[in-house]
């Protein structure tokens, strides 16, 4: 995905993150929490969805694996 609703910067760092995949943790949870990170206001899953162009299954499926880590509420 290209990420066309982010300002070229963060594109950037979600991508970049989405990429280093600590302690396991696959690219689309990485970007996910990247997002979220750096994010000025709370998501939810539809602006996640928006944001990255991703399927909804696929965040919905992040942001429980990122829960499970206590990553995100």
């Amino acid at each position: 995905p290209h990420h066309e609703n982010l300002p070229p910067l963060n594109r950037q760092f979600v991508a970049h993150f989405g990429e280093w995949q600590p302690q396991g943790i696959n690219r689309t949870v990485g970007q996910i929490y990247a997002l979220l990170f750096i994010s000025a206001k709370p998501l939810n899953a539809d602006d996640i969805t928006e944001a990255l162009e991703f399927s909804r299954s696929n965040v919905s499926m992040g942001l429980k694996e990122l829960q499970s880590w206590r990553l995100v509420q």
